[in-house]
């Protein structure tokens, strides 16, 4: 969660930052992996190295990522990179400026891509189904709904919402998962207030009066 204590400017730049999937993905790499090389970032994600290092330069200039040494690695030395804050991500606040709002719809948009990315990916390649996940074979869930809630029911989502990625926190840091049978899920949380959609009043219908 950003500071609040970041100034918007600040914050903007940080925002603009994580508004593109290639960025959101290098981002994953070092929250589940720890500190990073480019070569080891290059590795997960498939992409070649030089393919990385503007992104990593962006984000390094946002504050998002730092240097945290060296390592060698094939006979090179190369760059480190580490998250400056484990918990990285952005809200937004009834105080927000609009182009703060707008920089944060930009980070949701690449986010809902990168979630249609995987889960494109994920109907395309066969699941194959283990005894651990038999009966789970409708991943992935796509669900939406809307529902009419009021501030105490929206604080308890709220609530809930956050238990959700707390529980997926707690089981993201694995490089090797403990448990053999475990598979990589994401999981996108997006809850947003519908703003009220204007409605034309039908004016009624006048009948002409018969001669």
């Amino acid at each position: 969660m950003t500071p609040p204590s970041l100034n918007p400017k600040k914050r903007i730049a940080l925002l603009r930052a994580l508004a593109s999937p290639a960025r959101i993905e290098v981002v994953e790499v070092i929250q589940i992996r720890g500190p990073s090389t480019v070569a080891e970032i290059s590795a997960q994600l498939g992409r070649a190295p030089d393919s990385l290092y503007h992104h990593l330069k962006q984000l390094e200039r946002a504050g998002i990522v730092e240097r945290q040494g060296t390592k060698r690695s094939g006979g090179r030395s190369g760059a480190v990179y580490g998250l400056c804050d484990p918990e990285v991500g952005a809200e937004s606040n009834d105080e927000s400026a609009s182009d703060e709002r707008d920089a944060m719809a930009d980070l949701g948009g690449a986010i809902l891509r990168l979630t249609e990315r995987d889960m494109r990916s994920a109907l395309t390649v066969d699941w194959e189904a283990v005894t651990d996940f038999d009966g789970l074979s409708e991943f992935p869930l796509v669900q939406r709904t809307k529902a009419w809630l009021n501030p105490k029911e929206a604080k308890q989502l709220t609530s809930m919402v956050e238990g959700l990625l707390s529980f997926m926190r707690a089981r993201a840091v694995r490089i090797v998962p403990h448990d053999s049978s475990a598979r990589l899920f994401a999981l996108t949380q997006v809850l947003s207030p519908v703003p009220a959609r204007s409605t034309r009043a039908s004016s009624p219908v006048e009948t002409p009066e018969t001669p």
